[in-house]
This record gives C-alpha cells, sequence and structure tokens, in this order.
C-alpha cells in the first residue's frame, strides 16, 4: 500500500533536536530518541520501508510519472524538497534547503538555531543532479559530489548544537512528487464538478487529513483558486485541486496534486501513486 506523503515527520527532528539541556536533559533527550525511533521503525523519517538505507553508491533516485505537466527542467519531474519549522523562540529553528547551482548541480544546507534564523550551525554539501524523462516516466538522480560541510550563522553566543539531520537526509525524507494532469470528459464542465461535490469530500471538511500546506502542495483551506477535494486513493485520504473548463463538445479537467508513494531503499516511487489517482479522478468525472 503506497504511503501518504506528509511533513508531519519532520516534528520528530523538531521535538527531540532543541538545544543543549545539560548532562541529565541529554540523557532524557537521548532515550526519548531511542523511544521514537523504535517505536515508529524510522517510518516517520519519511516513506522508510524498513530497507537497509544506503545503496552500494550512495545514489538517490525518485520515478515519477512521464505524463506529469510539471515535468520541464525548472521543475524537474514535478519534484520538490526542503522544510522549514520553528518550534518555538527557545526551541529555535530546523530548516533544510536545496537550492540550484547549475544544471546538473544542487546546494543542499542544514540549519538549527534561532527562529530567526541569524544564529545557529548546520552544514551545506553540493549533490550531482540527472534528470531523465520518457513518456512513461521522470527520474530524477543525486549523488553526492563533496562532504558535508559546517558552518556557523552568528558569532555572539552561537550555543546550538549541530542538526542531527543531514543534507542527504534533507533530500531522502522532504521529497513531494507534485503532479499535475489533464483530461477530457464528454459531460459539461459544470456536471463533472457537481459529480466531484456529490461523491468527493470538498475542502476536505470530513476528512482526517491534516491541514494547511505541508506535504499537500497547496494550502485548501482558503477559498482561493480551482476547489480542493478530498478522494479515496489506494486505501489513502488524498487532497486533490480540480479545475474543468468547457473543452469541445465537452469539457477538460486539470488536477493538482501531492502524489503517494512506496520506497525501495533509496529509490522512491510514484508511478502506482499516479496510475490509481488517475483512475479515480477519471471515474468521478465520468459517474
Amino acid at each position: 500500500m503506497p504511503d501518504t506523503l506528509e511533513m508531519d515527520h519532520l516534528k520528530l527532528y523538531s521535538l527531540i533536536d532543541g538545544p543543549s539541556l545539560g548532562v541529565e536533559g541529554n540523557a532524557m533527550k537521548q532515550l526519548t530518541m531511542l523511544v521514537l525511533f523504535c517505536l515508529t521503525g524510522f517510518a516517520l523519517l519519511g516513506n522508510v520501508s524498513g530497507q537497509q538505507r544506503e545503496p552500494s553508491d550512495g545514489t538517490l533516485e525518485f520515478i515519477g510519472p512521464g505524463d506529469n505537466e510539471l515535468r520541464d527542467a525548472a521543475d524537474a519531474c514535478g519534484m520538490a524538497f526542503g522544510f522549514s519549522y520553528v518550534i518555538s523562540q527557545t526551541e529555535g529553528l530546523r530548516k533544510g534547503n536545496v537550492d540550484d547551482i547549475s544544471a546538473n548541480q544542487v546546494k543542499v544546507t542544514t540549519f538549527k538555531g534561532a527562529a530567526d534564523g541569524t544564529i545557529g550551525k548546520g552544514a551545506r554539501q553540493v549533490f550531482h543532479r540527472e534528470i531523465a524523462r520518457s513518456t512513461e516516466r521522470c527520474s530524477l538522480k543525486f549523488k553526492a559530489e563533496s562532504e558535508p560541510e559546517p558552518y556557523k550563522a552568528g558569532k555572539i553566543m552561537n550555543w546550538w548544537d549541530e542538526p542531527n539531520f543531514s543534507p542527504t537526509d534533507v533530500l531522502r525524507d522532504t521529497y513531494k512528487f507534485r503532479y499535475r494532469f489533464s483530461l477530457a470528459t464528454n459531460y459539461p464542465a459544470d456536471a463533472v464538478i457537481a459529480n466531484f461535490d456529490r461523491i468527493a469530500d470538498k475542502g476536505c471538511q470530513n476528512s482526517t487529513y491534516s491541514r494547511g500546506t505541508g506535504g499537500v502542495g497547496f494550502d485548501y483551506r482558503n477559498d482561493v483558486g480551482d476547489p480542493v477535494y478530498c478522494i479515496h486513493v489506494g486505501g489513502n485520504v488524498q487532497p486533490v485541486q480540480l479545475g474543468c473548463v468547457p473543452y469541445r463538445n465537452g469539457s477538460k479537467c486539470t488536477a493538482f496534486a501531492v502524489l503517494q508513494s512506496t520506497r525501495d531503499r533509496d529509490t522512491v516511487f510514484a508511478l502506482e501513486g499516479a496510475k490509481l489517482l488517475r483512475e479515480r479522478i477519471d471515474a468521478i468525472a465520468n459517474d
């Protein structure tokens, strides 16, 4: 069963990776980390299926659908990475950024420190990026070109610990498969939207899904732009943004979602998630 991608697992980093607490506090923090990791089986660290984490050559690969309308060079197969989470003014900020250096290189930066980002510590690392596209799939690969380089932000009272997550973790555990596709129907646009209003959960009002942008990719709490529906895909709740317009003798609908995915070691697949989503959207549109 594909796992629904959410960013809530990053709260685990935030809750257990605070400022230095002294000998007793550090011991308690270490115990808390051990208990949490044992209970979750590392599942909270990003769709991990329990296999050995490191492949033989250290390459991370993400495989998504080839028909993604967000698969041009700027969007790199529709993928997005990174996170930013403020625990509190005292506990501070945790952040992971992925920035383009060139068409084939990215720089990944981690940070743990003050809530305003002015004082703290982290690491930077450069990765080679390779993109391969076909009509069936879009593959995105990362491989480290350098070792993580520690850095400090601010010069006064920098008492923050180093982050307990690495640049590799940012790529491996904060990915989003953003997916946009279109389909044509033989029914008028208002009839198709009426089907979704009737069958799906408009605005995700009655669905047990964490609200906000998080792993969704958009904020569906505000009535801005196309409506958002929660539908059941592969046994999981899937938020989808949907818009329909008149097209020839029927209508054309465009859907946007963050796909469910599965992992085999350090290769992540969203092909099945895309297939299931398309089938469900088509079924509702033509009901």
